[in-house]
């Protein structure tokens, strides 16, 4: 007998289930692909980001700064380093003063506001920057079964083929969902209008092992250079697969 296992998953979706109802394909362009190919030649990029849960690890050790600049540049873009905006943004964020109320701790979303509008024109003008892009890993839900699970555009077994099939032979197969990470990418213009969002599967953050689910050790993040590499290229493969019109 097979046990079903729901599971409560907080996820950060980058608002791709409406596609899903009518089984109509995800489209991450959010303006004409024609008019992003026409007007960005140069990519500005974001740090990239992790929820607080994740905060124990840093996204770096991951190299994801390296597969997108290489993904980019292959396709034709030129990119601004995150270092760069980085240093902009810690700038213009000194220079208002921070950008949490000291007191309450609330941040102030006009400095916010202010913070960004100056980054960007820094941008355009000192590095001739045409767009900003935030990379960040989000949580998403996994479907799982028999060993095998699936979001995003990718896979990972988290079952060798023995307890796969000693699971089968005892009827004890489970099925359900369970917390994983991807890498999502959101393309902006530099006044503020989102251009693309895609985001690909990177890794397992807890695995299925009975009716339990364990979570992933901190060594195991963002450990795989090959599983960093595919989540880039799946939340980056529209942008930087240029279709006929």
């Amino acid at each position: 007998m097979r046990h079903a296992i729901r599971l409560a998953v907080t996820a950060i979706w980058v608002v791709l289930g409406t596609a899903c109802a009518g089984h109509t394909p995800y489209n991450p362009f959010l303006v004409p692909q024609a008019r992003i190919y026409g007007a960005v030649k140069t990519i500005a990029l974001a740090p990239v980001v992790a929820p607080r849960d994740l905060n124990r690890v840093d996204p770096a050790r991951g190299r994801f700064d390296t597969l997108l600049t290489a993904q980019l540049r292959a396709a034709g873009f030129a990119v601004v380093p995150a270092d760069s905006s980085l240093a902009l943004w810690k700038h213009f964020t000194d220079s208002l003063g921070g950008l949490f109320d000291p007191t309450t701790g609330a941040r102030d979303s006009a400095k916010f506001s202010l913070a960004r509008r100056l980054t960007m024109a820094a941008l355009k003008q000192r590095f001739g920057a045409d767009a900003w892009l935030h990379p960040r890993i989000v949580f998403s839900p996994a479907k799982f079964d028999a060993g095998k699970a699936t979001w995003d555009g990718a896979t990972e077994n988290y079952q060798s083929f023995g307890a796969k099939f000693l699971s089968a032979l005892l009827g004890t197969e489970t099925y359900g969902r369970t917390p994983a990470l991807s890498f999502a990418v959101d393309l902006e213009d530099l006044d503020g209008r989102d251009l693309y969002v895609d985001q690909g599967g990177l890794q397992l953050y807890e695995l299925p092992h009975g009716r339990q689910f364990e979570p992933i050790p901190d060594s195991a993040l963002y450990a795989d250079p090959d599983r960093n590499a595919k989540a880039v290229q799946l939340a980056l493969r529209a942008l930087v697969t240029r279709t006929a019109p």
